[in-house]
């Protein structure tokens, strides 16, 4: 039989509550140079953007881009 772990069960009421203030930070992530790559990334954050307008109880406290760029 199958048991839970109820210690870090988190009260229904704090899951399902989408209106509540939320604190985000925003990473975008592309692995290459090329130009259509620097385009999806523009993309990425433009997505995260509008995501923040949509959700007015979101405060972005951070960007963060990451081009994934290696030497390799």
């Amino acid at each position: 039989m199958f048991q839970t772990n109820t210690a870090f069960r988190l009260p229904n009421t704090f899951i399902l509550d989408r209106n509540r203030e939320r604190n985000a930070v925003f990473y975008g992530r592309v692995s290459t140079e090329h130009e259509a790559q620097l385009a999806a990334l523009e993309n990425q954050m433009q997505w995260y953007d509008d995501q923040a307008r949509y959700h007015p109880n979101w405060t972005v406290l951070s960007k963060y881009i990451d081009e994934g760029i290696m030497g390799t």
